[in-house]
């Protein structure tokens, strides 16, 4: 079994840890093969992550996860892009919208929270305190709980950030596929175990083979040994490459620890594809 870990998040999106305390967490759990993929944005950083990384024997490769939906069945999908040589101004630019639509919620949010609780939460404030390009649930979360003096549980918290809203701003998955590929990337489908239990989700998988997915995340903390049988059968199924990660958004957010156990042949297949 290799350590792998291509599912991970850092403050330019909803998760706490900088890229020097992931590269640290990386070297510490002796992972092999890593990415960072924060939600619909590429930090230019990830290039000087990857020459440090090398120098630790970490073989890296860049990330991104853009939030869609499949707009047949209404279904919430999250598609993880990997790639040795994205545009990386282009992809941003190009999911620019997304962000902008996180922000717009995250104002509402904000607007909801201040008229019940009596809060004088500012959205410019908030953002300008991390690097993050959009305010997350997360980032409310935290700032919510400090406020009521840390007495809500992480799930009470996620409720009251949570706003029945318009997805309209969300793009397709056979959109979200098309960016990543034509940004030199390859596409993979991320937690399917989330929907496993769907109907139609063979025909789902079906279509967005169709459309150009590449892979699907076989391994991840939420996944039994089940669920891991029926995903790898179907990757199978469907010629798509197996990968794994633990969605790692740090200590306050993640109950499992960074980095998965995946089989030996499935890291060489991954070599295999990125090294090229």
């Amino acid at each position: 079994m290799k350590k792998i870990d291509l599912h991970n998040h850092s403050n330019y999106s909803d998760g706490e840890s900088s890229f020097q305390e992931l590269l640290d967490l990386a070297i510490e759990k002796k992972i092999s093969f890593f990415s960072i993929t924060d939600h619909n944005y590429i930090s230019p950083e990830q290039d000087k992550f990857r020459a440090l990384a090398e120098k630790k024997g970490i073989f890296f490769i860049q990330g991104i996860e853009v939030s869609c939906i499949d707009k047949e069945t209404g279904q919430s999908l999250h598609i993880l892009g990997y790639s040795n040589s994205f545009k990386i101004e282009k992809i941003n630019e190009a999911l620019d919208h997304i962000i902008q639509g996180y922000n717009n919620r995250a104002k509402k949010i904000i607007g909801k929270l201040n008229k019940k609780y009596g809060a004088d939460f500012n959205f410019e404030k908030i953002k300008n305190e991390t690097l993050a390009v959009y305010v997350s649930r997360n980032h409310l979360i935290k700032k919510l709980s400090e406020f009521l003096g840390n007495k809500l549980s992480q799930k009470e918290l996620l409720q009251e950030v949570f706003i029945e809203e318009d997805n309209s701003w969300m793009p397709d998955s056979f959109e979200a596929i098309k960016i990543i590929h034509k940004y030199r990337g390859i596409a993979v489908l991320a937690h399917p175990g989330n929907i496993i239990k769907k109907d139609r989700f063979e025909e789902l998988i079906a279509k967005l083979v169709k459309n150009g997915l590449k892979g699907i995340e076989v391994y991840y903390p939420k996944h039994n040994e089940v669920v891991v049988e029926i995903l790898k059968n179907t990757s199978n199924k469907f010629n798509l490459i197996q990968t794994g990660g633990s969605d790692w958004h740090g200590q306050s957010f993640s109950k499992k620890e960074i980095g998965i156990d995946a089989p030996d042949e499935i890291y060489s297949k991954l070599q295999e594809i990125f090294k090229k």
